[in-house]
């Protein structure tokens, strides 16, 4: 099974709801303001809850405590690990409201701003990139561009789409005059065409997503006006072509790209569309930072919690909600005691735990003879009440010697 928006959306690594277009990066500070606004500690564990379900996982916690304090030793270490890792996900979701962190991968996970790697999980995004500035300082890690004698400190195609953005946003600016109002509507406009160009590209597999038409009104009022952006998209890798969509008709100029777009130079074309600087290159003497992060945690190991209660695994900013509700936490129904049931406030009752041991050994009690009330039919020998007898010897027909 695929990642969620794996076919053009992305995934809000905060609630875990998908989002197509640009409508992700709109969402995520509104969602990380909301998280925030939301959480409190518990007094017992230290994990973040919602705050609706603070007083019911304040019961259940402080029971498992008691049980775990036997040995205080691990149960302070675990405390401790807890609270770490809630202050980590509290510094990661202000950092999202503020602006600091939101770059984001085409599955919505988090991108490293120091070495580039990507499907970082929010409660690991701080410290990696804390880890990753500390080995920079530590081992003298300085781009290739800061160093004498050395060429090609940045990305080309970065610096390519960097340099056509800059152009871009000149062109709108020189067409608009003193109207800035207007070219801001431009510009934003333009973004977003490209956006969704470039993310079809890498996520759809049709050809038609690969192939634009310059001559289409709405390619060309957003997008094809501007040499630049035409430019822009030749970088990614489009080609100008004549190409006839319909059969016998003439050709028309066309921007085609021959193969899907990569995952990286999506990311890439996307930071430049936000308007971020390219990433500098690591020197290759050395090494690559993100060889020298692959000795730390596992993605998973490091985002997963197991339940107390049925052993599940969850993010760790989900698994106290998950434990308030957990069924297996709940104390299970008691079973039914048939023999309480039958014998309960009769004559019987005082032979309820004798009856129950012998049903336990297998002794199985004799049937119960119920005796028929009212009147036996002597024709056909059925029983009746009172008043059906008497209607139904009226109409009885039965031969006494055949009912015998």
């Amino acid at each position: 099974m695929g990642w969620p928006g794996s076919k053009g959306g992305q995934c809000c690594p905060i609630c875990s709801q998908s989002f197509l277009g640009t409508s992700l990066k709109y969402h995520i500070k509104t969602c990380a303001r909301q998280a925030l606004a939301n959480l409190t500690n518990c007094q017992f564990c230290g994990r973040p809850v919602r705050k609706e379900d603070q007083v019911e996982h304040s019961l259940r916690c402080k029971t498992r405590c008691r049980k775990e304090s036997k040995e205080p030793g691990a149960l302070a270490e675990t405390l401790k690990g807890y609270q770490e890792k809630a202050n980590a996900l509290r510094v990661a979701l202000s950092k999202i409201e503020s602006g600091e962190l939101g770059s984001l991968d085409a599955r919505g996970c988090f991108v490293c701003g120091v070495c580039g790697q990507q499907g970082l999980g929010l409660a690991q995004i701080v410290g990696h990139e804390e880890v990753c500035r500390q080995r920079l300082s530590q081992e003298g890690r300085v781009p290739v561009a800061d160093k004498e004698g050395q060429d090609g400190g940045e990305d080309p195609f970065s610096v390519q789409l960097a340099e056509e953005m800059a152009a871009l946003r000149q062109d709108i600016l020189s067409s608009c005059g003193e109207a800035a109002a207007d070219a801001g509507e431009k510009l934003v406009l333009c973004l977003d065409r490209l956006r969704d160009i470039v993310r079809n590209a890498c996520f759809r597999e049709e050809k038609k997503y690969r192939r634009l038409r310059l001559s289409n009104e709405t390619f060309a009022e957003a997008v094809g006006r501007w040499p630049a952006a035409l430019r822009l998209l030749q970088v990614v890798g489009f080609e100008s072509v004549l190409h006839s969509s319909k059969s016998g008709a003439s050709p028309e100029p066309h921007l085609l790209l021959a193969e899907q777009l990569s995952e990286a130079a999506l990311q890439a074309v996307l930071d430049a569309l936000d308007g971020k600087p390219p990433q500098p290159r690591v020197h290759a003497g050395t090494g690559n930072l993100q060889e020298l992060a692959a000795g730390e945690e596992d993605t998973n190991s490091g985002l997963l919690e197991a339940c107390a209660f049925c052993k599940r695994s969850f993010r760790f900013d989900r698994i106290a909600k998950h434990e308030t509700r957990c069924h297996a936490s709940k104390p299970k129904p008691s079973k039914f005691d048939v023999v309480s049931n039958v014998l309960r406030g009769t004559v019987g009752e005082c032979h309820i735990n004798a009856v129950r041991a012998e049903l336990q050994n297998g002794i199985r009690l004799a049937p119960l003879t119920v005796q028929p009330e009212g009147y036996t039919c002597p024709r056909c020998l059925r029983s009746f009440c009172a008043e059906a007898f008497e209607k139904h010897s009226r109409s009885c027909k039965a031969d006494p010697k055949s009912s015998g």
